[in-house]
């Protein structure tokens, strides 16, 4: 072009497409990205579970904060902030390459993962609360960190079968839940 018409400035044509290229990505990528745990957050995974029913086989794991909102009460919000990170943080090392890891509410998490079976979510599970009582029993942190109940269930591609799996996951994860009520600082087996 530069060659045909001489007094044409393509540099600047170029760049200015590259900026709206480059900020169209970006949006994109914020848009998918839950701003305070870095998963991915709730509108990325309601559009991707739309489509699983379509022939996918997997495993979903939930989780959830144990009495997140009198940690928040007692420590303030941005302690609150701090617990949530950290929980992400550690589902993302513990989970990331097994599935996608997302925030899909206030203090509840979820993993989605295609190519594993129970005893991998056992031990990855296992790994995860391993994690997190270490992280706890941590003595310069400024507060404390809550525990986190979860719960795990297989689904295949019909129709359906990932709801009820949510359902199965989320009745384990609040038995998991109430099994340690009275004694916060038990973890149960998987």
């Amino acid at each position: 072009m530069q060659l045909i018409l001489p007094r044409v400035h393509v540099s600047w044509l170029c760049i200015t497409l590259s900026l709206i290229l480059f900020y169209a990505y970006f949006c994109m990528f914020t848009e998918a990205q839950d701003t305070l745990t870095g998963l991915l957050n709730r509108n990325v995974y309601d559009q991707y579970t739309k489509r699983l029913d379509h022939g996918v086989n997997g495993m979903v794991i939930v989780f959830d904060l144990d009495s997140f909102k009198q940690i928040n009460d007692l420590y303030g919000h941005q302690w609150g902030d701090f617990c949530l990170q950290m929980t992400g943080r550690l589902i993302k090392d513990c989970f990331h390459k097994m599935g996608l890891c997302y925030r899909i509410g206030g203090d509840e998490f979820c993993v989605i993962c295609k190519t594993m079976d129970e005893q991998q979510a056992r031990d990855a599970l296992r790994q995860f609360h391993r994690k997190i009582d270490e992280t706890r029993k941590n003595k310069n942190l400024q507060g404390e960190l809550p525990m986190v109940s979860t719960g795990y269930a297989i689904f295949h591609g019909s129709t359906g079968e990932y709801d009820m799996a949510v359902k199965k996951a989320d009745a384990q994860m609040y038995g998991y839940k109430n099994n340690r009520k009275g004694n916060p600082d038990t973890l149960q087996k998987q």
